[in-house]
């Protein structure tokens, strides 16, 4: 058995694969991106106005009067002819500045009688004006590869002109349950049985974290079906089982993996709910054998498989988030087993604070839905009051 931050270095230092694809802009949202990208022109391309409004020259004060030769529309090529004193422009919002002038007064703040225009505030070289460049510059970067494309990220790709995107490969995580107790969610469960709801959990969680979810047929408790079963999960990228991990008489997941061939990375964390954890390589595949108790599974896969989704997606930082928020209830000492609480959310006077929930144990599902981190505990941490600094575990969704 081995300690949580052994485990993590294990997941660190094995290789892993990220691969890159080019998909089209259009479905490139909230996908990772798989290179730098540049910007193909300056941003903005030219000079131009920021309001709708007159171009001119000088510096004057309220009741200057200008002759307005033109108008500049955004579009437009830009003027060839120069602006000379006391003329004006009337300029659209992103039309380019004509030659001669060097600044644009809004229109709200002039009066205009036919081909004669009045300032009526004081004016200045450079206002309302968009130079070129002054966003950025052509080849500098403008998003960085490992970066979630956003919705506002979709709208620098389309400015820059990327209509194919690379993006890292989703992916194919195959999902698993394990046991004889089980049956589909549309069934109702005889005495001694129950539904399986963990795959559900785990490939929502999957999804969420940017993979693509396939799941595989249920492996009964016998040596054959399990490794029939895992012979056809051993084809994804990621396989996560849940169940089969511990000692049991019938769980034969363990034992089954390195029959086919399944390198161990680590087996047993030193850690509470999660561990008898399975993680194990084959080739490029990793194994995920997570224990079967559904907070177990859900806290496990949040912690392991969560980061080496993240690696083969390219994602720099992929670990869960750590940062100290104050506790709003109490926790109890921890003993030999570094402990993971389920925690959410919580304001109080402007601030945020974690309050942990309270379930019955790992096998509380119903409970557990209501957290949205995990609060961790030191082994041999003591009790901690409200308004104590607690480390708090952000896992996404």
């Amino acid at each position: 058995m081995i300690d949580l931050s052994s485990a993590f270095q294990f997941l660190r230092d094995e290789p892993t694969e990220s691969r890159v694809e080019r998909v089209p802009l259009q479905e490139a949202s909230l996908r990772v991106l798989g290179e730098d990208v540049l910007a193909d022109r300056d941003d903005p391309p030219f000079d131009r106005s920021a309001m709708d409004g007159f171009a001119f020259r000088g510096e004057w004060g309220s009741g200057k009067e200008f002759n307005v030769v033109g108008t500049v529309a955004a579009g437009d090529a830009p003027w060839t002819r120069s602006l000379g004193e006391g003329e004006a422009a009337a300029i659209m919002t992103g039309a380019p500045i004509p030659p001669g002038a060097d600044q644009v007064i809004p229109v709200e703040q002039t009066r205009r009688d036919g081909d004669r225009m009045e300032i009526r505030q004081e004016s200045r070289p450079g206002a309302h004006i968009r130079y070129q460049a002054e966003v950025v510059r052509e080849g500098s970067k403008v998003l960085l590869k490992g970066q979630l494309i956003t919705p506002e990220r979709m709208g620098v790709l389309a400015t820059v002109g990327r209509a194919h995107v690379p993006v890292f490969v989703k992916p194919r995580v195959g999902i698993a349950s394990t046991g004889d107790e089980l049956v589909p969610v549309d069934q109702v469960p005889a005495p001694g049985q129950i539904r399986d709801s963990n795959r559900w959990v785990l490939g929502a969680l999957a999804t969420s974290w940017g993979a693509q979810v396939h799941h595989l047929p249920r492996l009964g408790d016998s040596p054959e079906q399990v490794e029939e079963g895992l012979a056809m999960g051993l084809k994804s990228d990621i396989l996560i089982l849940s169940g089969g991990v511990s000692m049991g008489e019938f769980d034969w997941v363990d034992k089954t993996l390195r029959s086919l061939g399944v390198r161990e990375v680590f087996h047993k964390v030193a850690m509470k709910p999660g561990k008898p954890v399975f993680v194990g390589r084959i080739g490029k595949t990793w194994v995920f054998g997570l224990p079967g108790n559904p907070v177990s599974a859900a806290v496990t896969a949040r912690l392991f498989v969560r980061t080496i989704v993240g690696r083969m997606l390219g994602v720099d930082h992929p670990e869960p988030v750590r940062e100290a928020f104050p506790l709003n209830g109490d926790l109890k000492q921890v003993s030999h087993r570094s402990t993971f609480v389920p925690g959410r959310w919580t304001t109080i006077s402007g601030q945020r604070w974690v309050e942990p929930v309270q379930t019955s144990g790992s096998g509380d599902a119903i409970h557990h839905a209501d957290s949205n981190v995990l609060i961790f505990r030191e082994a041999g941490s003591p009790k901690a009051s409200h308004g104590a600094l607690v480390d708090v575990w952000v896992t996404g969704i």
